[in-house]
């Protein structure tokens, strides 16, 4: 789930956003 939300998103911004998200 979360790799397909990391590759959805060119930005690195949004791979790291994505992972604090998660994580969080």
């Amino acid at each position: 789930m979360i790799g397909e939300s990391i590759m959805r998103s060119d930005d690195p911004v949004g791979f790291l956003r994505t992972l604090h998200g998660v994580q969080s």
